[in-house]
C-alpha cells in the first residue's frame, strides 16, 4: 500500500549451477563441453524464475529481488563472454517480465561486479542489492555512475554489520549517506 515497500525474494534462472550439478565448477565447464545442456538449463530455470516473479507480484510484492550471485569478491565466476552468452539474457527476460507486471527489478548480485554491472543495467534491472564496499564497490563512484539509472541497496559490508566496531558501522553509513544518498536512489 502507501506505507510499505514489499519485495519478494525470487530465484533467478540465468546460472542454475545448484540445480543442475550442485558443483560451480562443473557447471562452468559445461558451457564449454555441453553448451546444449546449460542452454536447456537455464531456459527451464528462467522459466521457473519468471513464473516465480510473477506470483510474488500478484500476491503484492512491489519488487521482486533475483537472487543471481555470479560474482566473487575477485569478479565474475565466468568470463564476460560467457555471462552474455549465457546468463544476460536470462536477467533481460526476467526484467521484462517483473516490468511487464508493473513491478520493480531489484538484482540481488554480491562480489566484484564493475566488469558486468553496465550489462545488468542494459538489461533492464531497476535496482541493485548486494554491494560490498570493502571489496571496491565504493559508494561515491556507484553513485556518480549509475544514479541516474540505478537504486542503490546496500552501502554497509555484512562483514562490518556483524564483525565491526559500532563506530566502524558508523563510518559505513556516514560515507553511504554522504556520497551516495543526494537526489535519492539509496536504500540503505
Amino acid at each position: 500500500g502507501k506505507s510499505h515497500f514489499i519485495m519478494g525474494r525470487v530465484p533467478a534462472g540465468l546460472f542454475p549451477w545448484q540445480e543442475t550439478l550442485g558443483r560451480v565448477d562443473g557447471f562452468l565447464l559445461k558451457m564449454y563441453d555441453e553448451p546444449a545442456f546449460v542452454e536447456r538449463a537455464v531456459e527451464a530455470q528462467t522459466r521457473y524464475a519468471v513464473a516465480y516473479a510473477q506470483a510474488m507480484l500478484e500476491i503484492g510484492c512491489d519488487a521482486v529481488s533475483p537472487d543471481a550471485d555470479v560474482c566473487d569478491n575477485r569478479g565474475p565466476t565466468m568470463g564476460p563472454d560467457l555471462f552474455r552468452q549465457y546468463s544476460l539474457p536470462s536477467i533481460k527476460r526476467l526484467a521484462d517480465a517483473i516490468h511487464s507486471r508493473g513491478g520493480w527489478d531489484v538484482m540481488h548480485s554480491d562480489g566484484y561486479t564493475w566488469p558486468i554491472l553496465d550489462d545488468f543495467i542494459a538489461a533492464g534491472i531497476d535496482g541493485w542489492q548486494g554491494i560490498q564496499p570493502r571489496i571496491g564497490m565504493d559508494m561515491k563512484l556507484l553513485k556518480d555512475r549509475y544514479g541516474d539509472r540505478l537504486c542503490l541497496f546496500g552501502g554497509v559490508d555484512v562483514d562490518t554489520l556483524v564483525g565491526g566496531s559500532p563506530d566502524d558501522v558508523a563510518n559505513q553509513v556516514n560515507y553511504a549517506i554522504d556520497h551516495a544518498a543526494h537526489g535519492g536512489g539509496l536504500v540503505l
